[in-house]
């Protein structure tokens, strides 16, 4: 029988291997230079990028992110989440993909999910937040969450640029790199099918 993700966006663990090679996809191999973002930004993009093999499943990453974030050691309050497959023998961590059509911000009433125009991060305004927590249903991959002790959700929002579930990853299933338009492309594409594989976990 699989574990399932914390904020319960993942089941059937028959799909775990297909999980596991669509979170590969999402790595980008080698230090390209940087390419301008849409309307000729200029401030190179950098993404957090898996490797799904190399996880072992310590999940250092989410003590990380939430002394980081939250100020105190609660995996339930962490920004990444590994997800433990036992049928397959596999962990995949999973994190805020920065979608490019974000379903969090599609659904949001009041705007509190925003793209920065400079690092394509999705940012989080608490204070426009009303906490419908709709953002919370509407990830596919179970990236937004809900903190029950500060009434608030969450999300990655790359540590400001430094994100600290990276530095932590000793087996380097973890990796910030900048991002070129066409690997960039290729990430979001893959992001896309493992959004889908993921529905229909569900």
């Amino acid at each position: 029988m699989s574990n399932v993700n914390p904020r319960g966006s993942l089941s059937a663990g028959g799909a775990a291997r297909r999980l596991e090679k669509a979170a590969v996809l999402v790595r980008i191999d080698g230090d390209a230079d940087a390419a301008p973002l849409r309307g000729g930004n200029a401030v190179a993009q950098r993404i957090i990028t898996i490797e799904a093999r190399k996880c072992t499943g310590c999940r250092l990453c989410e003590l990380a992110c939430s002394v980081r974030n939250e100020g105190v050691s609660s995996p339930t309050r962490s920004r990444i989440q590994v997800v433990k497959w036992d049928e397959e023998g596999c962990y995949v961590p999973m994190v805020c993909q920065q979608c490019e059509d974000a379903p969090c911000a599609e659904v949001c009433p009041v705007q509190a999910l925003t793209r920065d125009p400079e690092t394509d991060v999705i940012r989080l305004d608490e204070q426009r937040c009303i906490r419908c927590r709709l953002c919370v249903q509407a990830c596919p991959f179970g990236a937004m969450g809900y903190d029950g002790v500060r009434e608030t959700v969450f999300k990655c929002e790359l540590c400001g640029g430094d994100p600290e579930c990276v530095k932590f990853c000793e087996p380097g299933a973890l990796a910030y790199v900048e991002a070129t338009g066409a690997n960039l492309e290729k990430r979001r594409a893959a992001a896309g099918q493992l959004a889908a594989l993921m529905r229909k976990t569900h």
